[in-house]
């Protein structure tokens, strides 16, 4: 149990948006990334925020960080700063409580087009200690994301060190195979989101290990975050120098260069479920 247990107030607060207040203190959340972070989507109000701290305090608890966050903090910080129609990130260590925000950066084509994946040569550790949080130990994940975008992808998928997939780096993927969804299993090493909290309490899925083939032969993929929401995949590039250099997992005799992928009738009812409900779209 950690000595000395607190909430955060708004005097903690370091804030990097519309105006910068606070100063930072050098310790090993900014010296060695041991801290842990979390974003959210605010429009009038945040989307699922109890479900983000729940999530964040989970992590706090667990690496002995002696500070938790509330939602009456969340809500002063929103207020006193006008956050709305924005995304809201909190990052915490042991000496730093630190909120930015920024415009939500997903647009119109983002949606419509679909997603273009490939695949990344990077394993992520099923038994790292890390990777069920959301830690800012995340260098791993944008060196991947920024590589992939400089080959003209969306985002890149990982897979684990047994050969299984665990998520992109900025979001948890989805398959949809005769008319049933699916998605890899906590343990396969994975964040688990919010998001892909809200689908598996809202709708039938199994969650298993999930091959490389089960992304292949998939009806209809499809991936999501807090901020852009379900996004579907139009398109997944299978490199196969990757897959035979990586030893990732075959039930099939694997033979696709390229998964290409329709929107699903699925995807559209969560899709226009989840903007309903949480922007009241019609």
């Amino acid at each position: 149990m950690t000595d000395h247990l607190r909430y955060a107030t708004i005097e903690d607060i370091t804030f990097a948006g519309s105006a910068n207040e606070g100063t930072l203190k050098l310790g090993d959340g900014i010296a060695y990334g041991l801290g842990f972070f979390d974003t959210m989507m605010v429009t009038h109000e945040p989307i699922l925020l109890d479900w983000h701290l729940e999530r964040l305090n989970e992590s706090l608890e667990t690496f002995d960080l002696p500070i938790r966050i509330n939602k009456d903090l969340i809500n002063q910080v929103i207020s006193k700063y006008k956050v709305q129609n924005q995304v809201l990130k909190i990052q915490v260590d042991q000496d730093n409580v630190i909120l930015y925000t920024r415009h939500n950066s997903y647009g119109k084509d983002y949606y419509d087009k679909g997603l273009n994946l490939s695949i990344s040569p990077v394993l992520r550790s099923s038994k790292s200690p890390l990777v069920r949080h959301k830690s800012v130990n995340y260098g791993d994940l944008i060196l991947s994301l920024r590589e992939a975008k400089t080959k003209g992808y969306d985002d890149c998928i990982f897979f684990n060190d047994q050969g299984y997939v665990c998520e992109t780096s900025v979001a948890n993927i989805f398959i949809i195979k005769n008319d049933r969804l699916f998605t890899p299993a906590i343990k396969s090493g994975l964040l688990p989101g919010i998001l892909r909290r809200f689908i598996l309490e809202n709708y039938p899925v199994t969650q298993t290990r999930m091959s490389i083939d089960d992304l292949a032969f998939a009806d209809g993929v499809f991936i999501t975050n807090s901020v852009a929401g379900p996004v579907k995949v139009a398109q997944i590039d299978f490199d196969k120098h990757i897959i035979g250099t990586s030893r990732l997992i075959q039930m099939e005799d694997f033979i696709a260069d390229q998964g290409i992928y329709e929107e699903h009738p699925m995807f559209s009812k969560i899709s226009s479920d989840y903007r309903k409900r949480f922007f009241g779209d019609q």
